[in-house]
């Protein structure tokens, strides 16, 4: 192992970086027509865009309309032109008057102007406008000519102090000619970095970036062939570094984020990279990996172990980490048949028979074993660092709850569960919780890392783990579609949680008529009801299997 950099970062290190986003909401009773000078201190706008300060006026025109004088008019689902529907049959929407062409379409122009408080190197940036159903073709052009769809803001305007920004929304003017009406429900900002974007590092070389009030962000330079661990500590006097995340190297720049600590609030911290030459060769199948921890119930010290099992062949093979539930061991590890006998296999054994989520008899930090482990496999040179995955079932699938909250960025890239959603502790007064030292305490607040791909499969008849929530094995649960709901939000999702009606039922070829599917990001974050399944997903618990082995090793 070669130790390559060791830095120091406080707060008062400065480099722009993406900002958090607010949302101006445009649903009943808020806003309709214009409103001057939006800042966070309006009930409708929530998020920290416009916590520093910054405020602009917001004008709703109807545009385009098949009757010009329709005005701007609210909805309890969003904005919308009266009138509008097939033929004006419905009180209040867009519509493309079932054709491809925008001239005749109704639509709703949106313009910021006066904007002020942006701070110096930033720009205000309109991310997404979302709407309230209506077709994925819906469409909105930009003051510079450009367009897009309506849910998916790649390419927009970045916006300077006192300048300003126009968006017309409206139905489609490609692809296929189909009846659409929507409402417009809210409109997304974000404050973003306007300065030059940093240069490619060679190995050897690391740099550190926070803007204030932000996390620290790790950038250095790899080899194709090595991996790479990134440790950080409070005090160079402690006795261990804390290893955060293991990155494989691509030969360019990589980065990492560490979301446990806040510039504006945190001490300071020490951040050091090893590279890792093939640190243990390749892992055998058969093999059973160790990690020691001490804690209150194991004062002296104790083994943990995984069980192993690997593919033929040289690899690298992508990892799932499979947990158990209550009472099981690392035999788990068998579970899926053979969906995952081309991937590496790694099944942990939780600490008397279960994994510390709330009320279990294991005090075990499992956090940090999960961690530990996922940080020791990544040494193995058979071994797809960037291409991990978690998987529980029942108090398994509670681990990989807590484990989507807790863990850092690139220490895992999808996560499945199957028989639980999160317990209302993890998620109070919309915030997410843990507890830093941990414990199973939740009475801190922490944001999930975002990005990662979730799919969750619950039994509307589960005696255990209520689908609707409530109480069940000790604690209380959420209900099962709040909770991925909560969790696609916290990867990324901008829209309204969907209703129980919204979900797709199978035709019986992809998944049964009775499982019914909820998706959000275009199906990275996704949740399957199975009507009538019980504790086991009884009758179909087998396709429940087929849906999250696909979801690991295709989505």
């Amino acid at each position: 192992m070669t130790r390559l950099f060791i830095t120091l970062i406080s707060g008062a290190i400065a480099a722009p970086m993406l900002q958090a986003q607010t949302t101006v909401e445009l649903g009943q009773s808020q806003i309709e027509g214009s409103t001057t000078g939006l800042s966070d201190s309006h009930s409708f706008v929530s998020g920290d865009a416009l916590g520093a300060g910054i405020s602009f006026d917001l004008t709703i025109t109807a545009a385009n309309s098949s009757n010009p004088s329709d005005p701007v008019a609210v909805h309890s689902n969003g904005l919308g032109v009266v009138g509008g529907g097939s033929g004006g049959s419905l009180p209040l929407g867009l519509d493309n008057l079932d054709d491809l062409d925008a001239s005749n379409d109704e639509s709703l122009t949106f313009t910021l102007t006066n904007i002020s408080g942006v701070p110096g190197d930033y720009a205000l940036r309109i991310v997404g406008l979302t709407t309230a159903f209506g077709s994925t073709s819906e469409q909105y052009e930009l003051s510079d000519g450009s367009s897009g769809n309506l849910t998916n803001f790649a390419e927009t305007l970045a916006v300077a102090d006192q300048e300003s920004i126009t968006i017309t929304a409206r139905g489609p003017t490609s692809g296929e000619s189909v009846f659409t009406s929507f409402f417009i429900d809210s409109i997304n900002v974000a404050l973003i970095s306007t300065a030059e974007p940093p240069e490619e590092l060679a190995p050897g070389e690391i740099t550190i970036e926070a803007a204030p009030a932000s996390h620290p962000i790790v950038r250095f330079g790899t080899e194709v062939g090595k991996n790479y661990e990134v440790q950080s500590k409070a005090d160079l006097a402690d006795a261990q570094w804390t290893t955060l995340t293991t990155v494989g190297g691509t030969g360019s720049t990589v980065s990492h984020t560490d979301t446990t600590v806040n510039t504006a609030t945190d001490a300071k911290q020490f951040y050091q990279v090893n590279a890792i030459t093939v640190a243990n060769g390749a892992l055998a199948d058969g093999a059973t990996l160790t990690v020691n921890q001490t804690w209150s119930q194991e004062p002296s010290g104790y083994d943990r172990t995984a069980a192993v099992s690997v593919p033929s062949g040289s690899g690298p093979f992508p990892v799932v980490i499979m947990f158990h539930g209550n009472g099981g061991n690392s035999s788990f590890i068998n579970s899926m048949g053979n969906r995952f006998d081309n991937i590496i296999r790694v099944a942990p054994n939780g600490y008397a028979t279960s994994w510390n989520v709330d009320n279990e008899n294991s005090k075990a930090p499992d956090v940090d074993f999960a961690r530990s482990l996922i940080a020791l496999v990544k040494t193995y040179s058979n071994v797809d660092p960037s291409n991990i995955s978690i998987y529980g079932s029942s108090n398994g699938s509670g681990m990989v709850n807590r484990l989507l909250i807790e863990l850092e960025a690139d220490t895992f890239h999808k996560a499945a569960g199957r028989v639980s959603q999160m317990i209302t502790k993890m998620y109070q007064n919309g915030t997410f919780r843990y507890n830093s030292s941990g414990t199973n305490d939740y009475d801190e607040v922490i944001v999930p890392v975002a990005g990662r791909k979730i799919i969750n499969i619950c039994g509307t008849s589960d005696g255990a783990v209520p689908y609707n929530g409530g109480s069940g094995v000790g604690t209380t649960f959420m209900t099962a579609q709040e909770s991925i709901y909560r969790y696609a939000q916290a990867m990324g999702e901008t829209g309204s949680m969907l209703s129980d009606a919204a979900g797709v039922a199978g035709d019986g070829s992809n998944y049964p008529a009775d499982v019914v599917r909820y998706a959000y990001l275009d199906g990275d974050v996704v949740h399957y009801k199975v009507i009538g399944g019980d504790h086991a997903l009884n009758p179909h618990s087998n396709p429940a299997n087929d849906l999250i082995a696909d979801f690991i090793l295709n989505q």
